[in-house]
């Protein structure tokens, strides 16, 4: 059948010289893999854009239940961007989060409130003028309540490490390797504290804010067994280091 759904670009390779396979995050089924064909498809005005990383759209799909290609119809772009493509910061911090959310959601791992909440944070991503740097971890943070993963307890003096196996915020240092310190700690309960509203008003140094991610991936590699490595990563420090 024919259906039309709101989507976000995730990633695509090249499938042929006339067709596209392109991962989308959709509202109605999920994450879903389409096969697009340039021939078929001549009402698609700049497709090569439409598919960049996070890229907002509609999609009219044939779609068919444990079928691993579905067809795209139509696709179009409901939310033209008005800085992301134009902003090395934002268009770099794009690839990074495309990246990780094509590793972390499962195909037609159906949630409406992980799309909204998607959706709404690449529309900040994209309006936001201040604190951009950050953006990054304030959505890894709290992606991982969608996840099944989201940290528990909250940081104080009394609990000033947080263990990356139990996912809380726990007295003493863990035996093991993987916690994040006390200093980090306290940042990393800020971000779960922030709100879209209060994004901006949240500052970190830029070493902490490095050594936060690393400690964030890990969290995930941790969490997500298919989690591997992450290539945009070192273009992305590099951009905001």
């Amino acid at each position: 059948m024919l259906y039309k759904t709101r989507g976000i670009i995730l990633h695509q390779i090249k499938y042929s010289d006339s067709s596209n396979i392109v991962n989308v995050y959709t509202e109605q089924f999920g994450r879903q893999d389409f096969i697009i064909s340039q021939s078929k498809n001549k009402k698609i005005k700049n497709r090569h854009n439409i598919l960049q990383a996070l890229f907002l759209v509609e999609i009219d799909a044939y779609i068919k239940k444990n079928r691993q290609l579905q067809r795209i119809k139509e696709i179009k772009n409901i939310y033209p961007f008005k800085s992301i493509p134009y902003n090395i910061s934002k268009s770099t911090i794009a690839l990074f989060v495309a990246e990780v959310l094509y590793k972390s959601l499962q195909h037609e791992d159906l949630n409406t409130n992980l799309f909204n909440f998607l959706f709404k944070s690449i529309q900040l991503l994209d309006e936001e003028t201040k604190g951009i740097a950050n953006f990054h971890l304030f959505l890894l943070v709290h992606l991982t309540k969608f996840l099944g993963f989201y940290p528990s307890g909250k940081y104080s003096d009394d609990t000033a490490f947080f263990d990356l196996y139990e996912g809380r915020f726990v007295m003493l240092r863990p035996m093991h390797s993987h916690y994040i310190s006390p200093e980090n700690s306290s940042f990393f309960s800020n971000i779960l504290n922030l709100t879209f509203e209060k994004f901006d008003q949240f500052s970190i140094t830029n070493s902490a804010r490095s050594q936060l991610l690393d400690k964030i991936i890990e969290y995930y590699q941790l969490h997500i067994l298919s989690f591997k490595e992450i290539k945009s990563l070192p273009v992305f420090k590099s951009v905001f280091e």
